[in-house]
């Protein structure tokens, strides 16, 4: 299998300190990419153009079908965005270890933009290969600077056991080894309780928030009366409306 593209020096998620401690290879081989190019980018199934372009998805879709090569401009710009992309996620961290079996991890990397990177490795391995990127779960229902809460939650649902606490239903910490939250306070729980429960409050992510551009704030302006009443007419007015008490 060809390699388009290897980023180094990343933070290790299997690491107990990262983003800290060891760092790891990921490597993107063609047909990780055709996969993605083929089953999500050509369906439109997500925000793909917000994130990549226009351009470069057009670009990428017409090298699956032979139209056109790979050239070292496109590989550039798909470099720095999904590059930067992974990078971001893995030194927050906001990732998801599953262990598959035959000492084999998959890594679900969340994204800044709300799409997520699965990955896989070794356990004594320093490298890891992207498998796919997709966007889960109807991205466009939300605003781009918060589609990362909304797949943190979903994968919440799906990973983390609930149980009753205090009159009401909270996500716990799974006591399975196979499944880990890494960072765990990154995904909103709470490690000083025993055990760690989920209170809901996800740190801010500054590059998720530079997704949605400020939207200007309209001042309310005060209507005006039509017709302003002297002062000495005014008085005379309110004096009709005044009572004396005997």
């Amino acid at each position: 299998m060809a390699i388009l593209l290897i980023w180094d020096e990343l933070p290790d998620p299997r690491d107990p300190d990262a983003p800290r401690g060891k760092r790891c290879t990921v490597m993107l081989y063609e047909e990780c990419l055709a996969h993605i190019v083929q089953r999500h980018i050509s369906r439109h199934d997500g925000p793909w153009r917000e994130w990549l372009t226009q351009e470069l998805c057009d670009r990428l879709i017409q090298w699956y079908y032979g139209e056109s090569d790979l050239d070292n401009e496109t590989l550039q710009k798909l470099n720095q965005l999904f590059g930067g992309a992974l990078r971001e996620s893995l030194s927050r961290p906001l990732v998801l270890l599953t262990h598959l079996g035959a000492s084999r991890h998959a890594w679900i990397a969340i994204l800044p933009t709300g799409a997520i990177f699965v990955l896989r490795s070794k356990f004594s391995d320093s490298r890891a290969h992207l498998v796919t990127c997709y966007y889960p779960d109807r991205p466009n229902l939300h605003p781009p600077h918060r589609r990362w809460r909304h797949i943190a939650h979903t994968y919440l649902w799906r990973y983390a056991p609930i149980r009753e606490q205090g009159g009401a239903r909270r996500f716990f910490m799974p006591e399975n080894e196979k499944i880990r939250f890494v960072q765990p306070e990154n995904w909103g729980f709470d490690m000083s309780a025993r055990p760690p429960v989920w209170r809901g409050a996800l740190p801010d992510w500054p590059a998720a928030k530079k997704l949605s551009p400020k939207t200007k704030q309209h001042r309310i302006k005060l209507r005006q009366r039509r017709w302003t009443l002297p002062d000495s007419l005014e008085d005379s007015e309110n004096s009709k409306h005044t009572t004396t008490t005997k």
